[in-house]
């Protein structure tokens, strides 16, 4: 379980560190492969690739009756992108979520059981 609250920084080249706290958990866990992504374009979303999977196949089985599980697929996939924790515990986030969400400096790194959710910091 992904918990606590966490204030860092974003990097020049887009990557954030991600705490050892949480990265202890995750890569015991899940391994050191990511799905990175948006759900509202309030906030950056960082799921174990295993986790989204089950997400993911979840929400195909209620894309034909659900137009908003019909969005959220479309702007989850639109954003999202498989990405691995480098050797220092940093992973990439993307321009064009960067961007769309307007991180840069300082972030708010949240564990949200299953998934850490990153946020800018005014």
């Amino acid at each position: 379980m992904l918990k606590g609250k966490f204030i860092s920084k974003i990097d020049k080249f887009g990557r954030i560190r991600i705490p050892q706290t949480l990265r202890k958990i995750v890569e015991a866990k899940y391994g050191n492969e990511f799905f990175i992504t948006t759900v509202d374009v309030r906030d950056v979303r960082i799921y174990p690739l295993s986790e989204w999977e089950l997400i993911e196949k979840k929400m195909r089985k209620q894309y034909k009756e659900n137009r908003i599980i019909q969005k959220v697929m479309e702007r989850t996939a639109f954003f999202g992108l498989v990405r691995k924790i480098d050797k220092q515990g940093r992973i990439l986030i993307h321009k064009l979520l960067r961007e769309k969400i307007k991180l840069k400096g300082k972030i708010l790194i949240e564990g949200k059981g299953k998934y850490l959710k990153v946020s800018a910091l005014q």
